[in-house]
Formats: structure tokens, sequence, C-alpha cells
């Protein structure tokens, strides 16, 4: 029997074969278009990744949206780990982004009104995407180390260097999603630039820009370089994935040009539908996150 089980919501974007290797369960989030706002569909069950980029692709103009995860679809998977008698860690996309992790802690309470003895912990990961996957992956390689379910929910606690530095081609989509000022895309529509983006602590930020989406590519693995130059870090001690969107011969080759450039080894995620909203189709970029076990660093 595991030792906990481990639960996140969808934002977490990581590969099946992780999920089934780590035995991750996923809370799904769901989706609905513009044009079509009565028709609810679940990731991965009514619309795949897949099937969602080729519909954003064939009609930019019919905007998506997402809504996380009610109480009652987490209280239900809680309630499953339950009745095995499986400790549970929920871990979900920062709060700052989204609900989710209000659901979860009002399906905690829900839980623990019905099961005093259960054991659960949910935890607002202040990261999304890619980099909040490897943060589930993380606690998935403490667990399978050996680690108590005590000693894993501290360290979570810790501040863990996660960031996400990325590029888009398009910034309506932040536009829309209440994400940059209505100057920002303006100028975005105005000039051909790919904008950098830092995402760390649940906000984004401003990287500068790139003309063209090479130059974007590039600049980000400088970033990622700089980075750790000037904050002294051992790339050892950090884990890296990235990132892309609908075009996988694309994120191929820039994990390739990541793991030259920058000397690490990746895990490659597409980005799901849950922050492909806010970014569009072609976000690409690079997270990483400093090891649970590292030494702790203030960056």
């Amino acid at each position: 029997m595991k030792a906990f089980q481990i639960i996140s919501d969808g934002s977490c974007d990581l590969p099946t074969d992780l999920l089934l290797l780590h035995e991750i369960v996923i809370v799904p989030f769901s989706i609905t278009f513009e044009s079509d706002k009565e028709n609810v569909l679940y990731q991965n069950k009514d619309m795949t990744t897949d099937q969602f980029y080729d519909r954003v692709l064939s009609s930019p103009k019919d905007f998506p949206y997402t809504a996380c995860p009610s109480v009652q679809c987490y209280l239900d998977h809680f309630e499953e780990s339950y009745s095995s008698h499986t400790p549970i860690l929920c871990v979900c996309i920062s709060s700052k982004w989204s609900g989710s992790y209000n659901s979860a802690c009002r399906a905690k309470e829900m839980l623990l009104e019905k099961h005093s003895d259960a054991v659960i912990e949910v935890i607002d990961s202040d990261a999304n995407t890619v980099c909040q996957g490897l943060y589930v992956l993380e606690i998935a390689r403490l667990r399978d180390k050996g680690l108590s379910f005590e000693t894993i929910c501290d360290l979570c606690q810790v501040e863990h260097g996660e960031r996400i530095i990325f590029s888009v081609s398009d910034l309506s989509y932040l536009l829309h999603g209440g994400r940059i000022g209505n100057l920002a895309a303006t100028i975005a529509r105005i000039f051909p630039i790919n904008p950098l983006i830092i995402a760390k602590h649940g906000e984004i930020y401003s990287g500068g820009i790139a003309l063209k989406r090479r130059r974007a590519m590039l600049s980000i693995i400088q970033k990622v370089n700089e980075h750790f130059l000037k904050h002294h870090l051992k790339k050892e001690e950090y884990v890296f994935s990235v990132g892309y969107c609908y075009n996988r011969d694309e994120g191929e080759m820039f994990q390739k040009e990541v793991e030259k450039k920058v000397g690490v080894k990746t895990i490659l995620s597409q980005i799901g539908m849950t922050i492909a909203v806010h970014t569009g189709p072609e976000a690409l970029g690079v997270a990483f996150i400093r090891k649970f076990d590292a030494p702790y660093v203030r960056e």
C-alpha cells in the first residue's frame, strides 16, 4: 500500500506516464468556450489537450474559459482515498491564480467532519502548470524514498525557489484573462514582439522582449543561466522542465537546446488547457524548482 496518496489539480500538466508511474490522482478543471458557454467540458474526459489546441487554433476569436474543480469533485476523490485508509496530500495551483485551493480546503473540512480520523493535508503550491508538476514530482520522489507524510508536509512549507521563464507569441490571451494591462497588449499587437515573462510566487513579471521566436528561445536559456549565476545556485540541486503547447516538435527541439546550453536534464511536458486559456497556444518555456531535500537558499 502507498504511504500516502498524492492528489493534484489539472494545472500540474504532468505527462500521463509519470502520473501512472507515481500513482498521482488528478482532479480536473472544466472548460467552456465563448461561443457555447452552456457546454461544460471536463479536462481529458470530454476534451483532450490536443483537441483543445485544435479548436483554439481553428477559432482564435472563440476564447476559452476554465473553472476550478468543485468542492464536491475534490470530496469524491478524498473519500475514495479515505475508504482505503490512505493518508492524502493534495497539491493545488497557486491560490493567486485559481480557487482550486479553496475548493480543496473546503472538501478537506467536509471530509474531517464525516471522518475525524482522516489524515489529509492540502498544499498551496504557489506555482502552476509544469512548475507545479515539478513540485508534485518532488513529493512523489521523497515518498518513494521513504520519507514520512509529516516530514514531507513540513518540507512543502519551505520556499523552493520555483520559477517559470517563458515566452508567448500573442498577448491577447493574457489580456483577456486579466493578467496584463491594455497598454502592453496594444504595444504587442503593433510591434511583432515575443514578450518574455517570469512567473514566481504565483505572480507574473515582465522579463523583457524578443523580436523573433528564435531570439525568445535563446533569451529564455540566457535568463535561466543568469539566474543561477546571480544567486550562486547549484543546478544539480534543482529539477527542470520544458513546457510547450501544441507544437511538440518545437518543444523537443527546445528541450535539447536547454539541456545542452544549461547543462541539465529536463522533463518535457505539454502545457494543458488550464493555463493555455491565459497564455494562448504558443507558450514555450523552462521551469525549475529546488529539490525538497536540498539545502535551503534564500534567493
